[in-house]
Formats: C-alpha cells, sequence, structure tokens
C-alpha cells in the first residue's frame, strides 16, 4: 500500500498549512480544521490521481478554499433568514414579544 504512506506524509506536510490559510479567511479554526479534513478526505478518495500531479497540493487548497467559501455562504444566508423570521415575529428570543405569546401565522382559507 505505497499509496497510503504517500498519502500519510503529504498529509502530516501540508494540513497546517491549509488549516491556516482558511482560517485566516473564515475567522474560526474549528471550522478550518473540518473544511481542511473534508479537503483531505476527498483528495483521499482520488490520491491515485492526484498522486501524480505536480502540485497535489494546489489542487487540495483549492477545494478547500471552496468549501470554505460554501460554507460561509450557508453561515450568511441562515444569518439573514434568522434575522428575517425574529423581523416578522415581533422580535426577542423564540418570536416573543414582552409581555404578549408569539403571533399565530394567519388562517388560511379553507378549499372549496
Amino acid at each position: 500500500m505505497r499509496h497510503c504512506g504517500e498519502f500519510g506524509e503529504f498529509y502530516a506536510a501540508n494540513y497546517g498549512r491549509i488549516v491556516a490559510m482558511i482560517a485566516g479567511l473564515l475567522g474560526d479554526r474549528h471550522e478550518a480544521e473540518d473544511v481542511a479534513q473534508e479537503a483531505f478526505a476527498r483528495a483521499l478518495t482520488r490520491w491515485s490521481r492526484l498522486a501524480g500531479y505536480e502540485l497535489p497540493e494546489a489542487w487540495v487548497r483549492r477545494v478547500a478554499l471552496r468549501i470554505a467559501i460554501d460554507s460561509s455562504r450557508r453561515r450568511r444566508r441562515a444569518r439573514a433568514t434568522a434575522a428575517r423570521l425574529e423581523a416578522s415575529s415581533g422580535g426577542g428570543p423564540g418570536g416573543a414579544r414582552p409581555g404578549r405569546p408569539p403571533r399565530l401565522p394567519p388562517r388560511w382559507p379553507s378549499p372549496g
């Protein structure tokens, strides 16, 4: 299993740099570690092809960057959705308005 040993060396040599790059982008080391793990997992499944690349770490950097961007977009959408829901429910935690129960959605007309 020559490829596994090669991949292990590749991983050890590049993991820290990938995590540092993504942590700088996302501002969250734990998230950066998750992103790096995912990028290296994808590299491992393609290692027989990637091992022949002149710079396989460039492939991993690109994949990690794309994963980080997607993660950032998902978080941004989630925050925007939460803000919209909070604003539409009168604000406050859980949509509660001070001294009142949460608003219920309007009734839909019954069919036919």
